[in-house]
């Protein structure tokens, strides 16, 4: 994990930090929920820059599902020169 962030749920999370810390380390992989607990707003309405950040930087490789859950498995898009 690079940032220490370990859940982006509301609260003292700052999604521009974990952004550029992506960025900076170039993390190959990142899995979330879009929508983590029924109670909190989904992902994009909590975290909208990131959720910008991680759908131009990412792309869904795969979708893992276990009773209400669903979490995302993003994989790195290559960089373009």
């Amino acid at each position: 994990n690079p940032s220490r962030f370990d859940l982006t749920i509301p609260g003292r999370v700052d999604g521009a930090l974990i952004a550029r810390r992506l960025e900076e380390t170039r993390t190959p992989c990142v899995v979330y929920s879009p929508q983590m607990y029924p109670e909190f707003p989904p992902f994009v309405r909590l975290f909208p820059e990131l959720a910008q950040y991680l759908g131009s930087r990412y792309q869904k490789q795969e979708v893992i599902r276990g009773g209400d859950s669903e979490w995302w498995g993003l994989v790195r898009l290559p960089e373009t020169p």
